[in-house]
């Protein structure tokens, strides 16, 4: 018997198939050990080997991500090298606030909680954001820092709370508010919260609040005259309401020149889609700036008040002239524009 030729030591399992007459006995060789005595001998089991894992590491923030500008640059139209702000679902599930370069390379999420937030607006500082935050059944104004600390809600009416835009000294937010009756109204409300104040106090629709430069104006989009939205202006205390558009279509006011001279809106007047209109601050000389198949929502002057920045709602952001002309993309921009948009590239 081949086994009969093991005798009484203990093999260790380094031999070479030579040493075996069939594959069988050399996997019979590396796997157990003999006995001293050849016909009594037992299987001692191979050791199984334990598996120890690496711990786990767990990574605690030392502190909250902050934003770093980007090195400051003038760009046409009096721009400056500084992120964007704006809202995106990207990789959270649900809205966020975000600082986001025009190239997309550099994102940084400011608010990182489970509720919806979105219409991010600098301060004329821009050293805070406000913007709209749904944690529940109603959406409120907050207002946090610009690195995303502190975030605190100012409106908190109980009502539907949208459609901010901040005084040009930094100190107040306007915004519109929808009450149980389903009507809107204009308040405006300190920064951090105080002296919540029904500028319209109406039983119509009234929305879209925008601060005029030096701050003594309020326009917004009325339905006060019917089936469309009008661009009304107001004093900051509700006073001396004046209708400055009218005729077929929704007018929606965007932003005041930087002179406070011109209002920048948009319409479907010419039973469109929504384009850019210029007109002056009194409602005089309406003129349309494009004409294309997109709808223009977020739009902003240059510093200077030669540009104007636009971001539809679908399609890539353009630059254009305040006159209407050299309509043109971003390329060539070097770094990003310091503005905020509703919603990210």
């Amino acid at each position: 018997m081949k086994y009969q030729l093991i005798l009484s030591l203990t093999i260790i399992v380094l031999l070479t198939t030579s040493c075996a007459s069939s594959p069988e006995e050399v996997t019979a060789q590396t796997s157990v050990a003999a006995t001293t005595s050849a016909a009594n001998w037992t299987r001692t089991p191979t050791p199984t080997a334990t598996y120890t894992a690496t711990p786990t590491i767990t990574f605690t923030p030392t502190h909250t991500p902050t934003l770093t500008p980007l090195p400051t640059a003038t760009l046409l139209g009096g721009w400056t090298t500084e992120n964007i702000i704006c809202a995106s679902d990207l990789g959270t599930g649900n809205l966020e606030i975000f600082s986001v370069s025009v190239d997309g390379n550099h994102r940084i999420n400011l608010t990182n909680s489970p509720a919806y937030e979105f219409s991010p607006i600098l301060s004329p500082d821009k050293a805070k954001i406000a913007f709209v935050s749904r944690n529940g059944s109603n959406p409120e104004i907050y207002v946090m820092n610009v690195d995303g600390s502190n975030p605190t809600n100012v409106s908190n009416t109980g009502g539907f709370d949208y459609w901010h835009n901040w005084s040009p000294d930094g100190s107040k937010i306007v915004f519109a508010s929808q009450d149980e009756e389903y009507d809107f109204d204009i308040y405006v409300v300190d920064v951090g919260g105080g002296n919540l104040t029904n500028l319209t106090n109406s039983p119509f629709m009234e929305q879209f609040p925008i601060w005029s430069p030096d701050g003594t104006k309020i326009a917004f989009a009325s339905l006060r005259e019917g089936r469309y939205y009008k661009i009304h202006v107001m004093n900051v205390d509700g006073s001396n309401n004046l209708q400055l558009t009218s005729g077929r279509g929704g007018d929606f006011p965007i932003a005041w020149s930087p002179d406070g001279e011109k209002i920048l809106f948009s319409s479907d007047r010419d039973g469109e889609d929504f384009e850019l209109y210029i007109m002056n601050a009194d409602g005089t000389d309406p003129r349309k700036l494009t004409k294309n198949t997109i709808d223009e929502a977020d739009s902003q002057w240059s510093p200077d008040g030669t540009k104007i920045f636009a971001w539809p709602f679908e399609g890539e952001p353009f630059i254009i002239n305040s006159d209407g002309s050299d309509f043109g993309d971003l390329e060539g921009l070097p770094g990003s524009i310091s503005i905020s948009v509703n919603f990210c590239p």
